[in-house]
């Protein structure tokens, strides 16, 4: 065969078997955010492609500068880096925060406003502020609960981050609240290989001691109530035991005067921004924190 043939053939095959990335589009931190009119809907978006959309003013601050996308009927919000800029080949990477609601900020997908309900404030002005430079992604659910479709959707938006807008690949961290605490967790376990950090809050099962093997490399910061009964501080403690046992990169907060809602001081934690931004894939991580193997 044609040498110049046969590298032609090659090159088809593999536009032909590259994996796809359905939710490539062009987010851009100018996009406007459309409030939502009843009695003049937007039309319908395509289904596995990342399309400007609409929220519901729900919160008593300005949250323009969450943008408002759909992708596969998961509407969400994004905020772009303060130092981003469209187009410009300056190396820059930035890291991205994904954050799980609650059950209790649910939405329809014309709402897409009440998952900022929580933190939203909080993390908007670091990031105007510049102490956390970097991607904030706030998704929304329809029944409140996270499950393996929403983390499979959003795996697919932060590719199109990565890709086209800068994301990091190797600094992805997530943090969420209650239920969204164990979407953290169910995030992680579902994408060990892309998670640099997890902070759930108030979130715990006694089913996370069997995949100690999985995370227990990967950076982790947990919060709970003292005074919380779901999870409840001898669960936690339980779990904690078992990872620590096992060499786990883990640390455990505890509010004794907090009932659930420990998020509120967790965020005021000086460490917690910074713990995320020091958070790397590429940063190896030796079991029990030993960095001396030998006398």
């Amino acid at each position: 065969m044609n040498r110049t043939l046969y590298h032609l053939l090659l090159l088809v095959l593999c536009f032909l078997y590259a994996p796809r990335v359905y939710a490539q589009t062009a987010l851009n931190p100018s996009d406007p955010v459309v409030t939502y009119n009843s009695s003049n809907p937007p039309a319908a978006p395509v289904y596995e492609k990342i399309t400007k959309w609409v929220r519901t003013v729900r919160m008593n601050y300005t949250t323009t500068s969450y943008k408002c996308y759909i992708y596969k009927n998961m509407a969400f919000r994004l905020k772009f880096p303060k130092t981003y800029v469209p187009g410009t080949n300056d190396g820059k990477k930035y890291p991205i925060y994904l954050f799980f609601h609650g059950v209790g900020e649910k939405g329809t997908i014309y709402d897409n406003e009440y998952q900022l309900l929580w933190g939203g404030q909080t993390w908007m002005n670091r990031v105007d502020a510049g102490t956390f430079d970097g991607y904030l992604l706030y998704p929304q659910s329809q029944g409140g609960y996270w499950g393996p479709n929403d983390y499979d959707n959003l795996k697919e938006v932060i590719d199109s981050i990565v890709t086209s807008c800068k994301g990091d690949p190797d600094r992805l961290c997530l943090n969420g609240l209650s239920g969204g605490g164990w979407g953290t967790w169910e995030f992680m376990l579902r994408y060990p290989q892309l998670t640099a950090a997890a902070l759930p809050m108030s979130a715990m099962i006694n089913d996370y001691a069997n995949h100690i093997d999985t995370y227990k490399f990967t950076p982790m910061w947990l919060f709970q109530g003292g005074l919380d009964g779901s999870p409840a501080p001898y669960t936690t403690n339980q779990v904690v035991a078992q990872i620590n046992a096992a060499g786990g990169n883990f640390k455990l907060t505890v509010y004794p005067n907090d009932n659930h809602n420990t998020w509120n001081d967790a965020w005021k934690e000086p460490d917690f921004a910074p713990f995320m931004l020091r958070a790397n894939r590429l940063n190896p991580y030796p079991l029990f924190g030993t960095t001396t193997f030998c006398a």
